[in-house]
């Protein structure tokens, strides 16, 4: 187990490093580790992750199913099919969501536990949800929490549900460093 979350580790470093060097975001990422269940490992941050009031910023949150196994879609399945994967936030009161939660392109696959073609990840994956402090945002380093619920199977079972918490800090500052 250790050595696949090294694995898992290096991987989403590397794919940041990439992104980074290619000019692709601003600031260098500052992932943080949220809890690893058997069946996913998750890390959330912020970007950027130093913001000032009245801007909007991006939790990003990058979930690794475990080998064999997948996770659903954010998106509604069929009838009968299993629930989406939700994100729950503890947001402070300056802190509000701008939009919907969206995720990388999920893969549409026939599911053998639940005989019906279904939106599912087996592969890593980006959820990301646009926020927007206010105006009056205090200065200051806060930490967010959140809770990502999902449904992960593999090709015989599927788990019940499941909860993988996570917390990453948010600084506030008077103007952009």
């Amino acid at each position: 187990m250790r050595n696949r979350f090294s694995q898992q580790t290096i991987f989403a470093e590397l794919c940041l490093l990439v992104l980074w060097s290619c000019g692709l975001h601003a600031q260098p990422f500052a992932w943080e580790t949220a809890q690893a269940t058997s069946h996913v490992t998750l890390y959330a941050e912020f970007n950027p992750f130093v913001v000032t009031p009245g801007t909007d910023v991006h939790l990003q949150i990058q979930v690794f199913p475990a080998t064999g196994w997948h996770v659903y879609s954010i998106l509604p399945q069929p009838d009968g099919g299993p629930d989406p994967t939700t994100l729950t936030l503890s947001l402070p009161a300056f802190l509000v969501p701008v939009g919907v939660l969206t995720e990388s392109p999920a893969e549409k696959k026939q599911d053998l536990v639940l005989e019906m073609e279904v939106a599912l990840h087996e592969k890593p994956f980006l959820l990301s949800q646009a926020l927007r402090l206010k105006s009056d945002a205090p200065v200051g380093e806060y930490n967010i929490s959140g809770t990502l619920s999902f449904h992960a199977c593999d090709q015989r079972i599927c788990a019940p549900l499941q909860h993988a918490s996570f917390v990453t800090s948010l600084t506030v500052n008077s103007s952009t460093p």
